[in-house]
């Protein structure tokens, strides 16, 4: 094997390595992420669990209130796997905080950006609390 064949080699193992380490959602040519598995299309999809793991809740239209929804009591990472921006909100009523994903695009990791909760959540184009 020549010393440019191992090169070669060594990083094309790496871009996989790399690809690998990714997780379930490896960014896409656009810059959104591909859909994880079990994330529908037409949903938004909430995780216990960081980068897209754990027990997945769907929800696929406007909620002003979401606080009996005991899965969505801590949400560690959200997806949004539909075909507009989501809001979800802090409060009750599309109030508080908001944080607008757009269609192909999610949060990993919740509670840098947002807290662990929310409790509405509305498709389309945000609505400031």
């Amino acid at each position: 094997m020549t010393d440019h064949s191992r090169w070669r080699t060594a990083a094309a193992l790496g871009l996989t390595t790399l690809l690998l380490s990714a997780g379930p959602a490896a960014l896409a040519a656009d810059g959104a992420e591909q859909a994880p598995a079990n994330c529908p299309a037409g949903s938004l999809c909430a995780y216990s669990g960081l980068r897209y793991t754990g027990t997945v809740t769907r929800l696929t239209g406007d909620s002003k209130d979401l606080t009996r929804d005991r899965a969505l009591a801590h949400v560690e990472s959200l997806y949004n796997h539909g075909h507009s921006p989501v809001t979800v909100f802090e409060h009750r009523d599309f109030k508080g905080r908001s944080l607008t994903l757009a269609p192909g695009h999610g949060q990993r990791e919740l509670s840098r950006t947002f807290g662990h909760k929310f409790q509405s959540q509305r498709w389309g184009k945000a609505v400031r609390g």
